[in-house]
């Protein structure tokens, strides 16, 4: 490259490096000799560097990318930024000179910094991104937050994203003290503060929230953060996630309700409570007229023990379309009978959303207890919940399937349910609990069994109903019945073709 410059020093042929550009670029991109100027010079020179860069300039000034439009160029930036998780990418200002320009004259290209970038590259985007709102995401380990803290303090008025979902627990109280304690973040609209703690004897941080220190806070997450916060806080929130918020109160359903008592634009919800010791006991609540109403609310995630979220569901509404996700985690040591009937409240209570169910799923295994709730049967059908009982340690649950079963069909009695599938070990059921449960479901259309055994316990409720024509007839609308994985021995064949043939099923 410096030889060629060399050469073109000497007969004077840059004049020509771009003879097809405008007037305007041409005067920009070549020149001339002076009369002074040297006839020789030191390709080490800084002259020799210049002057190439001049050139290599030209030269990219006359390819057909550079002749695109500085809109259509920026729209090609900001595809980029798109697919690259909303980040720009400063590969883009390595192409050559005009597209670094072009890439430094847009502020909205620099308006978010994410993934590992330090607190050099975060200086270096709030410096180009000017005054637009700006959304910040790191996403390593960071252990002193100061260096972060010095570049964004300046500009905090305009932050708009603020995640660190992985601080210790010095650098997350820093970060909380300073958005409390320092000027006002009026724009700050999503804050993600997670504590990935790493000692024994963690110190836990706490955020305080008023009305006045993020006043246009809508969604926020916190996980291994205690909350103290005014009502007024959350009355413009459609997202919160908070885990482990409130473990040190012995009254967590009160203080989690009173905490949701103003979110009334709420759309999801995640709650996670697991930081109790198994010394600890919850305090019921005692205040039995309060309630909460979530108008608004699609998604609620609910992880608790199974007294927690029982006082919550006793004291919340909610509308017909919330989905629910609950993971009731208990004491292996304690668990004696399955815990349906201890969460769900009498006849679901307020909990209108489940009283849409017409599909029901239970399945109970030595490592599993899962159930399932549907709007509708069949592939059109949406989930309207999901819950699971979770342990620390392994526990086999398969014992639970009978009062499961109980407490389930009792749980959703006033359901309109048409669908039943059951998995599990079904030779746990005797007769007169099926005859039991079956009859709190009239609607029942479909019943479908997985079982690793005898299944002929089920058949007899079901012969019975059909052979004693003065009892109740059990599911009048039966009309599906599947049998997955079952013994069928003679007696076991005879009572199927008898059910069949008296209720004409398709089987």
């Amino acid at each position: 490259m410096i030889a060629c410059l060399q050469q073109a020093v000497i007969d004077g042929s840059l004049r020509t490096l771009a003879p097809n550009l405008p007037k305007e670029k041409r005067a920009r991109s070549s020149f001339t000799l002076t009369e002074d100027a040297p006839y020789w010079m030191d390709p080490m020179s800084p002259e020799a560097g210049q002057r190439a860069l001049r050139l290599g300039r030209a030269r990219n000034a006359n390819q057909p990318v550079n002749r695109l439009p500085t809109e259509i160029l920026m729209e090609v930036f900001y595809i980029v930024k798109s697919i690259s998780r909303g980040v720009a990418c400063p590969e883009l200002m390595h192409v050559c000179g005009y597209w670094r320009d072009v890439a430094l004259s847009a502020p909205l290209l620099w308006s978010a910094v994410s993934a590992g970038q330090g607190s050099s590259a975060l200086d270096a985007y709030l410096r180009r991104s000017e005054g637009v709102p700006f959304d910040i995401t790191y996403r390593k380990y960071v252990f002193d937050v100061r260096p972060f803290l010095d570049v964004i303090m300046p500009h905090v008025r305009r932050i708009r994203t603020l995640k660190f979902p992985a601080l210790s627990e010095q650098a997350a109280e820093t970060l909380l003290t300073k958005l409390r304690c320092s000027t006002p973040a009026p724009g700050l609209e999503d804050l993600t503060v997670h504590v990935t703690i790493r000692s024994s004897t963690p110190q836990i941080p706490t955020l305080w929230l008023d009305g006045a220190t993020l006043p246009s806070l809508s969604r926020l997450s916190l996980k291994g953060i205690l909350l103290r916060a005014a009502p007024v806080a959350f009355r413009d929130l459609v997202h919160l996630d908070l885990c482990n918020a409130f473990s040190t109160r012995p009254d967590v359903a009160r203080i989690i309700l009173e905490t949701l008592g103003n979110c009334h634009r709420l759309q999801s919800l995640s709650i996670t409570e697991q930081g109790f010791a198994r010394s600890q006991t919850h305090r019921a609540m005692a205040d039995k007229s309060l309630m909460v109403s979530l108008p608004s609310l699609e998604e609620f995630k609910l992880v608790a023990s199974a007294a927690v979220i029982s006082d919550i569901f006793t004291h919340l509404s909610l509308p017909a379309r919330t989905y629910l996700d609950v993971g009731c985690s208990f004491d292996p040591d304690h668990i004696t009978i399955s815990p349906l009937a201890g969460i769900f409240p009498k006849a679901l209570g307020s909990l209108t959303n489940l009283l849409e169910a017409r599909s029901l799923y239970l399945f109970v295994s030595a490592n599993i207890f899962r159930v399932r709730a549907f709007d509708a049967v069949g592939p059109v059908s949406k989930k309207i919940l999901q819950l699971e009982l979770n342990c620390d340690q392994p526990v086999d649950m398969t014992l639970l399937l009978p009062d499961a079963l109980r407490d389930l069909t009792d749980t959703f009695a006033s359901a309109p349910i048409a669908e039943l599938e059951l998995h599990g070990n079904l030779a746990l059921i005797a007769e007169d609990q099926w005859r039991l449960a079956l009859a709190r479901l009239p609607s029942l259309e479909c019943l479908s069994v997985g079982s690793r055994g005898q299944v002929k316990n089920i058949l007899e409720s079901l012969h019975y109903s059909c052979a004693n024509a003065a009892d109740e007839f059990l599911c009048p609308l039966l009309s599906k019945l599947h049998l997955g994985g079952a013994k069928l021995d003679e007696s076991a064949s005879n009572l199927l073709a008898e059910i069949v043939d008296h209720r004409g099923l398709k089987h």
